[in-house]
């Protein structure tokens, strides 16, 4: 069956996504140097009229006429990059793209707080000497071996509070930095797994961005409470009424599915919906606007 060349789906874009997949396809490192050269081979290709119309077969055709794949770096045997999946019929629909969960961070390692409690350790005992010598002069040892055994017990006392306040410290910051890579690793998951791609003048996800939402959902496992925020857009349709109730339509579907999917944390998720104000790609056709027509997360703050 031959390709519409009005549907989306037979436009290359720039996007990393569909740049990533373009990689994978042709056995590829998916990395910032190959992306440039296929971008840079895009702009020729599409400003070349020679190679008209403008589609996705004829851009293969052009990478081979042009020998392209052999200024790409080939995968490294040892890289571990994440895995693309697609449907069999990957030339009718190249948007159905779903990738593997990446794999749960390391903890790190409680033996990385030795050192800071040796400085603090130190910093006590520095101080307890500094006490001492400030309060013993020359001429007055007298003073000094009649202390009482109150005065005795309250030092011992003030020394184990400070030694407690010490293990309270390092207790506290322990728990900052397991919280701190947590809510790391979980905005690198939404990183990885958005934008939201939905179908044109719609509020319906494409087929697979489903996946993208169960992956984000299991990364709130270990977070109790989160504050998120969803920027609905759409393509430049020339009414600007129509996008913006659209844009928002599009973040409330995503909003949806959150809070129906995700178990045992606290959502707090704020809606924004900025019609086309702030696309992807500019100044193309309706059909080239694919990955406008998008919902982004913004994650505010977690615990």
């Amino acid at each position: 069956m031959p390709a519409n060349p009005k549907d989306d789906r037979n436009f290359i874009s720039h996007e990393k996504h569909e740049l990533d997949y373009l990689l994978n396809k042709w056995d590829k490192a998916a990395n910032k140097s190959n992306r440039e050269i296929l971008t840079d081979e895009l702009k020729k290709y599409k400003a070349d009229k020679d190679w008209a119309p403008h589609n996705r077969e004829r851009f293969y055709e052009y990478v081979e006429a042009k020998g392209i794949k052999t200024l790409l770096a080939d995968k490294q045997a040892q890289a571990s990059p994440p895995t693309v999946l697609l449907d069999s019929s990957e030339e009718e629909d190249s948007y159905t793209v779903i990738k593997k969960r990446a794999a749960p961070p390391r903890k790190k390692k409680k033996g990385a707080l030795i050192p800071l409690l040796l400085i603090l350790a130190g910093i006590l005992v520095i101080s307890v000497l500094v006490f001492f010598l400030f309060l013993y002069k020359p001429g007055d040892s007298a003073r000094m071996t009649e202390r009482t055994p109150d005065s005795t017990e309250t030092e011992s006392q003030a020394a184990v509070a400070d030694q407690a306040e010490v293990e309270n410290t390092a207790a506290d910051v322990e728990q900052d930095e397991e919280a701190a890579a947590v809510l790391g690793q979980f905005r690198k998951i939404v990183s990885d797994n958005t934008p939201l791609l939905f179908v044109g003048d719609q509020a319906v996800l494409l087929p697979g961005q489903e996946v993208k939402l169960d992956t984000i959902v299991k990364g709130m496992a270990d977070l109790e409470r989160l504050d998120l925020t969803l920027s609905g857009h759409t393509a430049d349709t020339g009414v600007p009424s129509h996008e913006m109730e659209l844009s928002k339509e599009r973040a409330m579907t995503v909003k949806s599915y959150l809070e129906q999917t995700s178990d045992g944390t606290e959502l707090k998720i704020n809606i924004i919906g900025k019609g086309a104000s702030e696309p992807v790609v500019k100044d193309v056709p309706v059909a080239e606007q694919q990955p406008n027509r998008r919902v982004e997360i913004t994650v505010n703050s977690a615990e």
